[in-house]
């Protein structure tokens, strides 16, 4: 007798539930990502086109996987404007993306495509100080890749020299160490008054989704 109430308790219909996902759920994510120049967009007849193709050629573009990892939703999760909105704006907080785009486009099935479209900016940059009173001399010179390998890292060397000061060192920055999303930055070198070592570690602020 008393297990007739337990059994009937169990082939109850289990309650509805709402719609978990209301604007539907992600099921493809599709990266267009752009060296600098679009080339494929330039006239053919157009002057130093060339020069535009070089450029593309020396410049290693952002890589496709440290694109994804800054996207704030994956496949299969529910589609959040706020979250495209927020993922496009990580995306061009960095100086070596000019452009990003991160839109949506429904399916047949109910489903949303994301395409995720980014451009580069030039990152290479070299600056040089120099004197010509008494000839040409070199003061310092700073070169600076802000992308390295299209991997988000910062490589810095520097080299400068006055009267009484003269510094050598070199600068390693990471947004992403050790494939998480901790920033990590590592300067060392020498100066007149001996060897230094510079280190700081940080999370950033992921937008209005972050918990820190």
């Amino acid at each position: 007798m008393g297990v007739l109430p337990v059994l009937a308790l169990c082939l109850l219909p289990a309650p509805a539930h709402p719609q978990e996902c209301p604007q539907g759920t992600i099921s493809y994510i599709f990266i267009d990502n752009r060296s600098i120049f679009p080339t494929s967009e330039m006239d053919p007849d157009r002057p130093f086109r060339w020069i535009y193709r070089l450029a593309n050629s020396l410049h290693y573009r952002t890589r496709e996987q440290f694109i994804r990892k800054e996207l704030l939703f994956g496949t299969g999760d529910c589609l959040d404007p706020l979250l495209l909105e927020e993922s496009e704006r990580l995306l061009r907080a960095y100086t070596f993306i000019g452009q990003s785009d991160v839109f949506s486009l429904p399916q047949p099935d109910g489903t949303h495509h994301v395409n995720v479209y980014t451009q580069d900016e030039w990152t290479t940059r070299v600056d040089m100080d120099a004197r010509f009173d008494d000839g040409f001399q070199l003061n310092g010179i700073r070169v600076t890749e802000e992308n390295f390998l299209g991997r988000g890292i910062l490589l810095r060397a520097f080299f400068e020299q006055e009267e009484a000061r003269r510094d050598l060192g070199l600068e390693i920055q990471s947004p992403r160490l050790f494939n998480s999303r901790w920033d990590g930055r590592l300067g060392f070198g020498k100066t007149r008054n001996g060897s230094f070592v510079e280190e700081a570690l940080s999370f950033p602020f992921v937008g209005e989704v972050g918990r820190f």
